[in-house]
């Protein structure tokens, strides 16, 4: 073949192929391009939640429930009255009665700054193998005096022969608190807790008191508002077993 002719080949056949296969190089290029263009979307800020048409109504839900549990153990609270104290919040201190081998233990709350608690009750201890005897069945009240009363009050020789108490079971004056300023109960017992017995209705707070041993009378001196009354009672029934 000639050189003219193959030039002439070239032209007619060669180029137009190479032409038309360029052009498909570069459509197939283009449309490769266009297909992975990413879509432009809109971001939400960083401080904005995401929503979600499940979880808010479920939240709201929760939310809901537990304002209203509180509400209601608030107004629970409020219409029930504080539980009496129990034996594992007070604090026992021993106390000697003269004249008798029984030992008193004083059953406290927990003092501020060093001061005493609250007397809430009394055991009385024998001895050992012996269970303590409580002078009251729960620590709901406070017992705002004790005084042991003695036969043969002055010099050598004084024997416990019984227990005066005082204590308070309700607020009276309505300060919330049980105390002094409250009306009180007496009562009396043997020194080993036994033969208790209540002295009359409510009282004012004791001043002074004289145990008359012999007779089993005791005189005591008392507020009854802005004063000052004595009243006696009789003891002598009450004997040791």
């Amino acid at each position: 073949m000639s050189a003219d002719r193959t030039e002439q080949w070239i032209r007619d056949r060669l180029m137009p192929v190479l032409f038309l296969g360029v052009i498909a190089l570069l459509v197939w290029l283009f449309l490769l391009n266009g297909s992975q263009t990413p879509v432009t979307q809109t971001a939400r800020p960083a401080t904005e939640p995401p929503v979600s048409n499940t979880a808010a109504p479920a939240e709201r839900l929760r939310k809901g429930g537990a304002e209203t549990n509180s509400a209601i153990t608030s107004k629970q609270q409020a219409s029930t009255p504080p539980a009496p104290v129990s034996a594992a919040q007070l604090e026992r201190r021993e106390v000697d009665l003269l004249g008798v081998s029984i030992h008193l233990h004083e059953l406290r709350t927990a003092g501020d700054s060093g001061d005493d608690g609250e007397l809430r009750n009394i055991e009385f201890f024998i001895r050992e193998g012996i269970r303590p005897q409580r002078l009251f069945d729960d620590n709901s009240q406070v017992v705002t005096g004790y005084w042991p009363l003695y036969h043969n009050n002055v010099g050598y020789g004084a024997v416990t022969q019984r227990i005066l108490y005082q204590f308070v079971e309700r607020d009276s004056n309505g300060d919330g608190q049980l105390s002094t300023a409250d009306r009180s109960t007496l009562a009396v017992s043997l020194p080993d807790g036994s033969n208790y017995r209540q002295l009359g209705g409510a009282t004012g707070e004791v001043l002074d008191m004289t145990y008359l041993s012999e007779r089993g009378e005791l005189l005591v001196d008392m507020l009854d508002g802005d004063q000052v009354v004595q009243r006696m009672y009789v003891l002598a029934e009450m004997t040791p077993q």
